[in-house]
């Protein structure tokens, strides 16, 4: 069997060249991506936040998105962990001001539906964010485990219809 190869460079310079760029790429992701891993409080929180990240650099590269703590007015877009709203904390939210506020939740088994009272206790903070005009979007754990990216692609269209 004959292997593949996806990419062919005329000399070794042009392969030096692209190998830094993938090594400054994957650096810049990294640190982009860093400050909002460490809020994460779960893997599954982890590995929702890298693939929606790439989702929305890739997606939407015309909005400057950052990754912060809180929504600051002045930033096209911003993409945050724990994010603290009135008596609550989402897992995740995603802001473009005066056009989109949307709250992602990671539901790991552990924590959610897990009793009849957890789910209904989600629901009335569902029903709390979306009475304050939130749009709430809620991925079972499994779920993420299972298709990472999959489920921000479910976001980026629900942004995509929202917004644009």
């Amino acid at each position: 069997m004959s292997e593949r190869t996806y990419l062919s460079f005329s000399t070794a310079e042009e392969k030096s060249l692209f190998s830094e760029y993938v090594e400054q790429w994957v650096s810049q992701f990294y640190g982009e991506v860093a400050e909002l891993l460490e809020r994460c409080e779960s893997p599954i929180e982890r590995l929702f936040a890298i693939a929606m990240w790439g989702e929305l650099k890739l997606s939407f590269p015309e909005i400057a998105w950052e990754c912060m703590e809180a929504p600051y007015p002045e930033c096209e877009g911003t993409f945050f962990a724990q994010a603290h709203i009135g008596p609550y904390r989402a897992d995740f939210m995603i802001s473009i001001p005066q056009r989109l506020a949307l709250i992602v939740e990671c539901d790991g088994h552990e924590y959610h539906d897990r009793t009849k009272e957890q789910a209904r206790r989600d629901r009335q903070r569902d029903r709390w964010f979306q009475t304050k005009g939130y749009i709430v979007l809620r991925f079972a754990g499994s779920e993420i485990v299972k298709d990472p990216q999959g489920c921000a692609k479910q976001v980026r269209e629900t942004i995509y219809a929202r917004v644009f």
